[in-house]
């Protein structure tokens, strides 16, 4: 091989490590982002069951005073109607 083969080799060598580099920086950052969106999926998910357990009761509440409301109604009505 002569001088001028092994430059052009040694180019392609540095020019594929280059593009290593490149690559592999590439994926850590792909690698980072995905980090990053399944900690916002986590934290979203999380909010959510924090506003579940703090709703659940008031759902329980509106129930309960739903039926209260319709044991009244019940009870007027039959005393206005009874008579």
């Amino acid at each position: 091989m002569d001088r001028r083969e092994l430059n052009i080799k040694g180019r392609r060598i540095k020019k594929a490590e280059k593009k290593m580099k490149e690559m592999k920086a590439s994926t850590e950052e792909m690698r980072n982002e995905m980090t990053h969106l399944i900690n916002l999926a986590e934290n979203c998910h999380n909010a959510f069951l924090q506003i579940r357990e703090a709703v659940n009761p008031l759902i329980l509440s509106a129930q309960s005073l739903d039926a209260q409301v319709d044991e009244l109604v019940s009870s007027f009505l039959a005393q206005n109607h009874g008579d």
